[in-house]
């Protein structure tokens, strides 16, 4: 296993990253964006009657006020992070949202009964401590979650969307399959996404039901210190590439049969991943925050740099 020092030195295994660290874009009303640092606190936006502040623990806090801004054309508040970002959002049923890297969250401004969000990315849920007895509502481009009282994580994109639950009861439904599937016990995980039914045939959604999964490892990302124990490479792989920002050129160059070991601090930069996949040996090529695995690319500077080495040492 790869250990790396630095900004992690001495971190328990299970620290998140703090709150006080939590750092988004905002979408005003004007189509101007609100950069929200670490150094910002008080009321930043006021959308009709709902009002965003940042506590000073870091908390981005959605609430109603009395109006003062006048009426809004936007139906929604848009909240995003890029590369290296998270952020906390606490709703105003009380259910708080930690925002993963490269990822929207979309809150509506209409007031109803039910709290209603639409994620793309990925995100941590905790809706234990809600306030509402209504439903709590998450929409993705594949299908919506809907809970009560419930800790869970969701990940979706245009092409899938994933649940895990660690505690309480979700139901996740599927848009085109018109299905609902129920889940209670922790560890159990939901995966809406399209298969290809057979050769040339066009991919058609399908809805997958697994127990028993590793809820704090997938929950990984969250952490200040993430470690990993024969984790399959492209898992690995997708889960750095949300963190640092980078792409792959085709995945599936990628091996499927590969495993890795490491541990990343998550203030450590790309050549730390880069190094812990070739220790893993995997070569690689980057060029311009591109990563391909694939044979067509392995005689670059990455690659050449690591096999120029081991040639000196065999010399």
């Amino acid at each position: 296993m790869l250990h790396l020092e630095g900004q992690c030195l001495g971190a328990a295994d299970d620290t998140e990253i703090p709150l006080i660290e939590s750092s988004c874009l905002l979408l005003a009303a004007d189509s101007t964006w609100i950069r929200v640092e670490q150094d910002t606190f008080g009321t930043l936006l006021q959308l009709g009657e709902l009002a965003v502040t940042r506590t000073g623990e870091g908390l981005l806090h959605i609430q109603r006020k009395p109006m003062a801004g006048g009426e809004t054309t936007l139906k929604s508040l848009n909240i995003y992070t890029a590369p290296r970002q998270q952020c906390v959002v606490e709703l105003e049923d009380g259910t708080r949202v930690r925002m993963n890297a490269q990822s929207q969250l979309s809150y509506s401004l209409r007031k109803g009964d039910s709290t209603v969000i639409y994620l793309k990315g990925e995100a941590y849920v905790d809706a234990n401590s809600r306030y509402s007895n209504a439903p709590l509502i998450i929409g993705t481009k594949k299908g919506k979650i809907t809970s009560n009282r419930a800790d869970f994580l969701v990940r979706a994109d245009t092409s899938n969307m994933k649940a895990m639950l660690n505690d309480g009861t979700l139901e996740v439904y599927s848009y085109s399959l018109n299905k609902v599937q129920s889940i209670a016990c922790p560890g159990d995980f939901v995966y809406v996404g399209a298969k290809y039914a057979g050769k040339n045939q066009q991919p058609r959604d399908t809805m997958t039901y697994v127990a028993n999964q590793d809820f704090k490892e997938a929950k990984m990302w969250a952490r200040k210190m993430r470690i990993y124990r024969n984790m399959p490479l492209w898992a690995f792989v997708d889960e750095m590439s949300r963190w640092e920002g980078f792409t792959i050129k085709r995945w599936e160059c990628i091996p499927k049969d590969k495993q890795i070991s490491a541990a990343i601090c998550y203030q450590s930069g790309k050549e730390e991943v880069y190094s812990a996949i070739r220790q893993a040996g995997v070569l690689l090529h980057e060029e311009k925050g591109m990563i391909s695995f694939c044979p067509e690319d392995k005689r670059d500077r990455v690659a050449m740099w690591h096999l120029n080495g081991y040639e000196r040492k065999l010399k």
